[in-house]
């Protein structure tokens, strides 16, 4: 009889009886919950700096964008195959822009660009004419149509944005303060994603030399 109960105790001794098992459960259930408790949160938002940094990186790529559209014109390049009417620009911006009349390869040096209005130039085998201000008040105007208006939200060739500010301004010489503008020399354009990050840049016009 002795024996038989010393076997029953080594049994039980060997593993783990109902109420340990419950209790072990309970335990693990528990420190589970705290676990969820102090790093759910964290776990959730872990993708947060991710997304703000895509974010802030489409913002960027919609000012670029823009940025190209108002730099629409590449500049000259030597030794270049040039057709008739294409526009550049000096590598040395002056304000001026320069149209292809007769087509050619452009030569290994660049030229010296006519200032005078409609004035000529021969570049190996291509001649180019002055065509006006590289930006004016009405390729700014045109800015700023493309643009949208203030307070709208847009999705267009540029990407999706919303406009927080698109206007004519000036600074005042004395105090430096931004004003309205009358001439609409410099235009203020000012963009915003959808977590409510801006970016602002300034276009102006280019005056001839």
């Amino acid at each position: 009889m002795r024996r038989g109960n010393d076997r029953h105790l080594m049994r039980t001794q060997d593993g783990f009886s109902l109420i340990e098992l419950i209790v072990t459960v309970l335990i693990i259930a528990i420190f589970g919950s705290m676990i969820i408790v102090f790093f759910g949160s964290s776990i959730v938002k872990s993708s947060d700096p991710i997304t703000r940094l895509k974010k802030t990186s489409e913002l960027h790529k919609i000012m670029e964008n823009i940025t190209a559209d108002y730099n629409k014109y590449p500049k000259w390049k030597a030794s270049t195959s040039y057709s008739l009417n294409t526009v550049v620009i000096p590598t040395n911006v002056n304000g001026r822009c320069y149209k292809c009349t007769t087509d050619g390869t452009s030569s290994t040096s660049e030229p010296t660009w006519p200032l005078t209005t409609s004035g000529t130039v021969t570049d190996g085998t291509a001649v180019w004419t002055e065509n006006g201000r590289v930006h004016d008040a009405n390729s700014l105007t045109t800015l700023k149509n493309n643009i949208g208006v203030e307070g709208s939200s847009q999705d267009n060739s540029y990407g999706k944005y919303s406009v927080d500010k698109n206007r004519f301004i000036q600074f005042d010489q004395t105090t430096g303060n931004e004003t309205s503008s009358a001439t609409n020399d410099i235009l203020k354009v000012t963009i915003k994603n959808d977590i409510g990050e801006t970016m602002t840049a300034l276009f102006m016009v280019d005056y001839l030399l």
